[in-house]
């Protein structure tokens, strides 16, 4: 019998942990998803009824063919791990620096003040950036402040009006250093799957308050919203889990150490 909490009253707040299905199978380390402004638990059931045909209306059968079990959660921590799991990418990959030469940049509209993206950078964060009018370093060096203005971060550049400069028909050619970091591989989508786990307020964090265990050992993750990139609210994730029967034909949901869901 569960009765861990005092008085069974639910706090409402607690912590989402997320453990990864590796390659081999094995689930990885658990990984804390940051500030949940919301988690809910939803049940749908799947019901075969049968009605007679015959004399008083009666219901001859009543049983249950499915369960379908999901957490939906909204995530305000933006990190890649997070990110990814909404995009249905595998975990932050690691990307090591990368030195692009004589990439090519194609000017028109000089006197808009663009940006050009770094073709070779494709968004990513560069250093080291030098602007030639020529291949191999052979002509003119821009001077950066004067001619362009480097945006490094965001792997683009801005030109700039000023004698010496780029000219409307101009080919630039920039030479630079794509920096290590991480990335997001979203290629093919492929739903993310692992263990959730969601622990409530315990006394360790609140006096007298006994928080309730949910553990799930396979869960599927998928978008369950949008993504407001702009907007007056704060930005959240929001994500479905799909409960799923594990392999072992286990519970495929545990509270308090307590199998629930068959």
């Amino acid at each position: 019998m569960i009765s861990n909490h005092r008085d069974n009253i639910i706090v409402g707040a607690g912590d989402l942990y997320f453990a990864p299905l590796e390659p081999g199978g094995a689930l990885g380390a658990e990984r804390h998803l940051g500030h949940v402004s919301q988690a809910t638990l939803a049940i749908q059931e799947e019901r075969v009824t049968v009605q007679s045909s015959s004399g008083p209306p009666r219901t001859l059968v009543d049983a249950v063919r499915s369960v379908t079990r999901t957490i939906t959660m909204t995530l305000n921590d933006m990190s890649l791990a997070n990110l990814a799991a909404f995009l249905g990418s595998d975990a932050a990959l690691p990307r090591p620096e990368e030195a692009v030469k004589d990439d090519e940049i194609a000017v028109a509209a000089i006197e808009t003040g663009p940006c050009y993206g770094l073709p070779g950078a494709r968004g990513r964060k560069v250093k080291d950036l030098v602007v030639y009018k020529a291949k191999n370093k052979a002509g003119t060096k821009l001077a950066v402040g004067t001619h362009y203005r480097a945006e490094e971060s965001h792997g683009r550049l801005r030109l700039l009006q000023s004698d010496g400069g780029a000219a409307n028909g101009d080919t630039l050619y920039a030479s630079y250093t794509v920096t290590k970091g991480e990335r997001l591989a979203i290629d093919h989508p492929q739903p993310v799957r692992g263990a959730l786990r969601y622990i409530e307020l315990s006394p360790d964090i609140v006096p007298d308050s006994h928080g309730r265990h949910y553990y799930a050992p396979l869960v599927s993750l998928r978008p369950a919203g949008d993504l407001s990139l702009i907007g007056q609210d704060i930005q959240g994730l929001q994500i479905a889990a799909l409960i799923l029967q594990p392999a072992d034909c286990g519970a495929a949901l545990i509270v308090d150490g307590e199998p629930l869901g068959t």
